[in-house]
């Protein structure tokens, strides 16, 4: 397992970790945010001025091989060892990865956004359940049911939050391109690190967690969270 993950990591490295060009990234969140200000002018959806994530964004092109092999069963969140504890303030979370920076796609739309474009859903459920949906235009929700563990030293879901992470995901038999990609990348998955993003969305939270391999040499994928209240519109599905 580990061989396979450091050679998904090794072969397509991610771009230097966000400190090293800190200026340049938050202006690319400028302008994304601006375009998700326009989108929900025009569809009628924006309650707010701000309406878009506004974060550190720097990942390497999504990596490709074969997916790593994941349990069959959900494996328990495991007890405190050597100092580290559960994060139990995973279980019940839902999170929107970021499928345009990971590579996965070109566009994305969030909670927040209207139109057909391609979505996607994780929840951490109790009982170390992982679920992650997918939504793309003109196709059937793609759901995988799978396994998560997570342990830190200092388990609050904050900024300060660094952990042990793990993904166990297995892409069915004829998933497509996208989600073959999402879940290599989510699987190679090994650390996170907690990041508060400024003026986000009405269905999000101010709180994002940049994921990094083994090799912890940039940031793999990041995932941002869904308001615990926030009713998310079709096609998100209902969870947890």
């Amino acid at each position: 397992m580990s061989s396979v993950r450091e050679l998904l990591e090794t072969a397509a490295p991610p771009a230097a970790r966000p400190a090293t060009s800190a200026l340049e990234v938050r202006r690319a969140g400028d302008r994304r945010r601006r375009r998700s200000q326009v989108v929900g002018a025009v569809v009628g959806v924006a309650a707010v001025t701000t309406a878009a994530l506004v974060g550190v964004r720097i990942v390497g092109p999504t990596a490709t091989g074969p997916v790593p092999p994941a349990a069959t069963s959900p494996t328990p969140t495991p007890s405190s060892t050597d100092g580290q504890l559960p994060v139990r303030a995973l279980e019940g979370t839902r999170w929107i990865p970021d499928l345009v920076n990971t590579g996965v796609t070109t566009t994305q739309g969030y909670p927040d956004d209207r139109g057909d474009l391609p979505r996607a859903l994780l929840t951490f459920e109790r009982g170390g359940v992982l679920v992650l949906d997918v939504m793309l235009p003109g196709r059937p929700t793609t759901t995988i049911r799978g396994s998560w563990t997570a342990t830190s030293s200092e388990p609050a879901l904050d900024p300060l939050l660094e952990a042990d992470l793990h993904l166990d995901l297995v892409a069915p038999a004829g998933a497509s391109d996208e989600v073959l990609s999402l879940v290599s990348r989510l699987t190679t998955i090994a650390t996170a690190e907690g990041y508060l993003p400024t003026g986000p969305p009405p269905s999000m939270e101010a709180m994002s967690l940049f994921l990094y391999g083994r090799m912890h040499t940039g940031v793999l994928g990041i995932i941002d969270l869904v308001r615990p209240e926030a009713v998310l519109p079709s096609p998100y599905p209902s969870r947890p």
